[in-house]
């Protein structure tokens, strides 16, 4: 199976991935299992077997190994991108009932302010919305969704992976 180097690729570099290829869907994937904030357009998939390769390895400037072959490709267009599409809406609408929550203790504690009765007491003594909503599980689901990509696609970290 298909070995590629993933670097990062320079702003002026015009070398770009030919659509659909596997180096393509290489980029995709470290984009996804780097967890770094590079999208897949800043990144370069390069075959371990060749010079570039080499000359990468020695200078320490990959950020990691993918291996990918088009079984898999069509595996991570086909399925993967849509667990990960469903992930993100679910992140989307915790965050989304966070603020919504967050909104209607913020109307609750200005009301509790405005009252003679009530002006003593703070909601957010009691209440706290981020707390709740961090219980869901949702980090460790995660964690263990891009454990099993990791081993799907044998992804290596290299060094300097967070260097620079």
């Amino acid at each position: 199976m298909p070995k590629y180097l993933i670097l990062r690729r320079s702003k002026d570099d015009p070398a770009t991935s030919k659509p659909g290829s596997l180096e393509e869907t290489a980029c995709a994937i470290a984009e996804v299992l780097t967890q770094l904030p590079l999208s897949a357009e800043r990144l370069r998939a390069i075959p371990v077997d060749g010079p570039a390769a080499t000359f990468a390895t020695l200078k320490e400037s990959a950020i990691c190994s993918i291996t990918i072959d088009k079984k898999s490709q069509n595996f991570w267009n086909s399925e993967v991108f849509d667990v990960q599409e469903s992930f993100d809406q679910f992140i989307t609408a915790k965050n989304r009932a966070e603020q919504n929550l967050n909104d209607a203790l913020t109307d609750m504690k200005e009301k509790l302010y405005e009252s003679r009765a009530f002006s003593n007491l703070d909601p957010e003594d009691d209440i706290s919305v981020y707390s709740a909503l961090d219980t869901l599980g949702e980090s460790d689901f995660h964690y263990k969704f891009i454990e099993t990509l990791r081993d799907q696609y044998q992804y290596q970290k290299m060094r300097g992976l967070f260097d620079e």
